[in-house]
């Protein structure tokens, strides 16, 4: 078993994850070989090209048992999603800036990847002025690195007659021990919805927030958290903490799956989530997950063979090693519309 020094990265938070994690099941054990392929495949799939005209990027399991498949999907996703941040062009970024109230919450990435949050000054016509909250000082940012600008907070919001700060709440110490410093900092500075886990809640809550994990720490003391430190669960954090991914009830109705933006990663957690929720958010990859156990499963793979008889391509995944004994694996790009 190796160690690591909580700090900077030092190597693939998704590897990291499979090879150092321990579990609590009366004693510290090490994460089983079987949820080495459930983690790759989420980290994998958010890092694959978006669905486009191309199809729909799908991977669908059928599984011995449910349990922890798609909690571990939705692991490596987000490890995935937190350490590799999207590119996006700095024009783009400086025209939705421009657009913005002066106000707006956002957040200057340095060169190092450290987030110093604060607020949009104004944007004149070659930079963009952001005061630090921390310092309360501004930083005037060329437009050309416009793209190191992030909106974390509501747009329009006006200035308040009196400036105030709140430094953003520190990483969980099993966050930190996976990104390191800079990125773990990052990450709690702003909320995306990385991943979206369909299914049962009672079932999921259980997993995500009452499994202890750890990952050896150089003292030789275990670091401590759970799955929920990882995956930040939109409605297990509350509305008005950072989150990174969400879960929803597999009978709860279509309403309940709207956001401003969808999911970059769908799991759908057994056969009634997939027949119900499957053909939502086309422009966000899915993972789906069935339990042989599962009474509604005959039609569920029903389904997915209809997609795959019509599928537009198959899906590649840039991994040697996704592959579990005893499961069934597809994956493909399924036709939209």
């Amino acid at each position: 078993m190796f160690t690591r020094t909580p700090g900077p990265h030092w190597g693939d938070p998704v590897e990291d994850f499979i090879g150092g994690t321990l579990v609590f099941a009366e004693d510290w054990l090490p994460l089983p070989k079987w949820a080495a392929s459930f983690t790759r495949i989420g980290a994998a799939l958010v890092a694959s090209p978006p669905a486009d005209a191309g199809g729909r990027p799908t991977v669908a399991l059928i599984v011995p048992t449910r349990g922890f498949a798609a909690v571990l999907c939705a692991v490596g996703a987000v490890l995935q999603r937190l350490s590799t941040p999207p590119k996006v062009a700095a024009a783009e970024r400086f025209a939705l800036l421009s657009a913005l109230a002066p106000g707006t919450m956002v957040t200057y990435r340095t060169e190092t990847g450290a987030g110093i949050p604060g607020e949009l000054v104004r944007c004149d016509a070659s930079a963009v002025v952001v005061r630090s909250s921390l310092a309360g000082s501004s930083i005037s940012i060329a437009k050309g690195f416009a793209h190191a600008v992030e909106v974390t907070g509501p747009v329009g919001r006006e200035l308040p007659a009196q400036a105030r700060s709140k430094a953003p709440a520190a990483p969980a110490a099993l966050v930190t021990a996976l990104l390191g410093d800079s990125l773990a900092s990052s990450a709690r500075l702003g909320s995306r919805l990385v991943c979206c886990v369909v299914g049962t809640v009672g079932t999921l809550r259980t997993e995500i927030l009452d499994t202890r994990v750890g990952l050896p720490g150089a003292d030789g003391q275990i670091v401590k958290g759970t799955f929920q430190e990882v995956l930040q669960v939109r409605s297990f954090v509350g509305r008005s903490g950072v989150f990174h991914s969400e879960v929803l009830a597999a009978g709860g109705t279509p309403s309940e799956a709207t956001w401003s933006d969808p999911p970059d990663i769908a799991v759908f957690d057994g056969a009634v989530s997939l027949l119900k929720f499957g053909d939502r958010w086309p422009g966000t990859a899915r993972i789906i997950v069935l339990d042989r156990t599962d009474t509604r499963s005959t039609d569920a793979a029903a389904e997915i063979n209809r997609e795959y008889v019509q599928r537009i391509g198959e899906q590649a995944l840039d991994h040697p090693d996704l592959r579990l004994r005893g499961c069934e694996l597809l994956f493909y790009r399924a036709r939209l519309g």
